[in-house]
């Protein structure tokens, strides 16, 4: 079976999803594989969804970067009725759907994936452009971890209807940002929470929100909290997913791009930088380590020696000793028999935080026994969304404080609103239906 002008045989299908089915081709000009994707036959009839996915199909050919499927081509079928297709980079993995069927990835591992999902989605906001559709089935993994992100075209315009007049969800209710639920415009913030949700299932093994119909699961994630992560989740990790999924949109990481920054921070073993760097210990000189270097089997001979030698020095000196070794009760003039205590306060210097990302100055806080809340402040332009712009109270503070964060909202666009947070309260109702 063929497409188009026979350019593209069709080999097997890949997927099929909501919206479209994918179909492994091979390319006869070029002589390589390729995946072809159509929209489904019931959207190919309206004009509307065949206007956008072209659109958003050429919007997507211009993403150029490594975690992003290449767009190759797009068309209609003249085989298949003008059947509208879209031709991609075939990518040979996993759905990280398929990975997460086997059950919740180390976290470092999850971390690495979502980090890389980020980044990729940070070149498509950064060309104004929503998926509106990140899920594990979106997301391939290739055999040595490297993530590409597929579906930009029909996800785009499938989800401008958040919800059908008949109440009946479009998209996949499991990862729909509130705002969408709702039915208001994604934006990229709903992705970063959807990408949130990812980097949930990645740690629990399970999706946050789910319920009997789609419409129930997009109203938990309008009105429930999001439950707890495992006991062992690593604190930073564990404060970045949280932010993700916050609720609304100004709480939340803006953009793909400051998500995959705080991701960055915490670093391959979860560690933050707290107040001060750690000094370099000095390089040993390479003849003065080869001199130092022992086999590692000869260790328990040699501390072996060591226990034994140290022995015969402590009888030796207890024997010559006036009182025979005995021990006195009265500690030395000066001295203090008296266990050193545990700090009560800890130092906290807003130096060290104002400017840094939330997520980075909350996991850094609770490594020193203290507790944060976050306060999202108007951003008057210029300043950075999401990372702190002062916090109370600071100097030395009792252990188990809760440290007030006031954090930048997102920035006003030029000549936009500046109201700040509250921005888009009174548009509630706005948004629903075709956007």
């Amino acid at each position: 079976m063929s497409t188009g002008t026979d350019r593209y045989s069709r080999r097997h299908r890949i997927a099929t999803g909501g919206m479209g089915e994918v179909w492994l081709a091979h390319d006869e000009v070029l002589h390589r594989d390729v995946a072809v994707k159509y929209l489904k036959r019931e959207y190919a009839d309206d004009d509307g969804f065949r206007t956008r996915f072209l659109n958003e199909a050429r919007s997507a050919a211009g993403l150029l970067h490594p975690g992003i499927a290449t767009v190759f081509d797009f068309g209609e079928s003249e085989v298949e009725d003008g059947l509208p297709y879209l031709v991609m980079e075939y990518v040979e993995g996993r759905p990280l759907s398929d990975l997460l069927a086997e059950g919740p990835l180390d976290p470092e591992r999850a971390r690495d994936l979502v980090r890389q999902a980020a980044e990729a989605l940070a070149v498509a906001h950064a060309a104004s452009l929503v998926h509106r559709d990140v899920k594990p089935g979106n997301l391939m993994v290739t055999v040595d971890d490297r993530v590409k992100i597929t579906d930009f075209g029909i996800a785009r315009a499938g989800d401008g209807l958040a919800l059908t007049e008949t109440g009946q969800l479009v998209g996949t209710p499991s990862y729909l940002s509130p705002e969408q639920a709702e039915g208001h415009v994604a934006t990229p913030a709903s992705d970063v929470y959807a990408l949130g949700v990812v980097l949930y299932e990645c740690l629990t093994g399970r999706r946050p929100f789910e319920a009997d119909t789609p419409v129930a699961i997009a109203l938990a994630h309008v009105r429930e909290p999001v439950p707890e992560l495992p006991s062992g989740t690593p604190a930073g990790l564990a404060a970045v997913t949280r932010r993700a999924l916050a609720k609304h949109p100004s709480e939340r990481y803006p953009d793909a791009g400051a998500f995959a920054e705080a991701l960055r921070a915490l670093g391959p073993e979860q560690t933050l930088l707290l107040t001060a760097p750690v000094a370099a210990v000095p390089a040993v000189p390479a003849g003065l380590a080869a001199r130092l270097r022992i086999r590692r089997e000869l260790w328990p001979v040699l501390l072996g020696g060591v226990l034994a030698l140290l022995f015969v020095v402590v009888v030796v000196v207890a024997a010559l000793s006036p009182d025979g070794g005995a021990t006195k009760d009265t500690p030395p003039k000066g001295s203090s028999s008296t266990t050193p205590s545990v700090p009560s306060t800890v130092a906290v210097d807003p130096a060290a935080y104002v400017g840094k990302p939330v997520a980075t100055v909350q996991a850094a806080l609770a490594a020193l026994g203290l507790h944060t809340k976050v306060n999202v402040v108007r951003n008057p332009g210029g300043k950075t969304a999401g990372t702190v712009a002062a916090l109370r109270p600071s100097g030395s503070v009792a252990v188990g404080t809760t440290i007030t964060l006031d954090a930048w909202g997102t920035a006003p666009k030029p000549g936009g609103d500046h109201s700040g947070p509250d921005k888009g309260k009174g548009d509630k109702g706005k948004g629903k239906g075709k956007h």
